[in-house]
């Protein structure tokens, strides 16, 4: 399982509308189930919640994530 994170804005501020979704195997291929709604969350929360809910080691997927959004901000 993991966060898909579709881009977003509400009352002026910039984030995500994110879901909690897995990987099945369809009738054409892969594709993503829902799982949870997880609803709006904010630019600068979004790598918490991957971090919560991907696999792998939380401190790790934190500080990429982390890397990613200062890099989208920069560049």
């Amino acid at each position: 399982m993991f966060v898909k994170a579709i881009k977003g804005k509400k009352d002026n501020i910039d984030g995500y509308y994110c879901s909690l979704v897995e990987s099945v195997r369809g009738e054409k291929g892969p594709e993503h189930k829902r799982v949870r709604a997880l609803g709006f969350v904010a630019t600068n929360r979004l790598p918490y919640l991957r971090a919560a809910f991907n696999d792998g080691d939380a401190e790790e997927i934190l500080l990429r994530e982390k890397e990613k959004l200062n890099a989208k901000s920069k560049g």
